[in-house]
């Protein structure tokens, strides 16, 4: 059985250019991040997002060495960038933390859609998706966010940017 790896650059997200990666050259960011799921035994391949040909040619020249450069050593180690990815694992672990019991792993997905993908209508589709209610319109009522990720996601943030999005 083989495991495909989803999700490897932390939901979309193309690194450097953020001002937690600025230290680090073009790539290091893509290239250390696609080599940290390549190098692991247990998975078979990964299918990493682009939206454009230049991606996609980063991408594939990671798998013909799999060796880490210093700079991606460092950029791996380097807890200020472990930190700024708030990746959601869409583990559920936050459910038990909102009194109003909104579904939070389908909001943050919709948030990565539109913050990192910026496709809007997957976005829609995926708030669309999930029960009046248990979603963003009990969110609004909400003066305090008390919902908490013991992976460090700041669900508080992301629900108020959804609510300006989708107002």
């Amino acid at each position: 059985m083989g495991i495909i790896a989803m999700k490897t650059l932390a939901g979309g997200r193309r690194l450097p250019g953020s001002d937690s990666t600025a230290e680090y050259a073009h790539g290091t960011a893509t290239a250390a991040a696609l080599k940290w799921v390549l190098r692991n035994e247990s998975i078979t391949t990964a299918i990493p997002g682009y939206d454009n040909f230049e991606h996609m040619k980063e991408d594939f020249a990671v798998a013909y060495d799999l060796e880490y450069t210093a700079e991606e050593k460092k950029f791996l180690s380097d807890n200020k960038i472990r930190l700024s990815y708030e990746f959601c694992r869409q583990c559920r672990r936050c459910l038990a933390t909102c009194p109003h019991e909104t579904d939070i792993p389908p909001l943050m997905r919709t948030h990565m859609y539109a913050a990192q993908y910026s496709d809007f209508h997957q976005a829609r589709t995926t708030l669309d998706d999930i029960s009046e209610t248990r979603g963003l319109r009990d969110c609004r009522s909400c003066t305090t966010c008390t919902a908490r990720c013991v992976h460090d996601v700041n669900i508080p943030r992301r629900i108020e940017e959804l609510k300006i999005i989708y107002a």
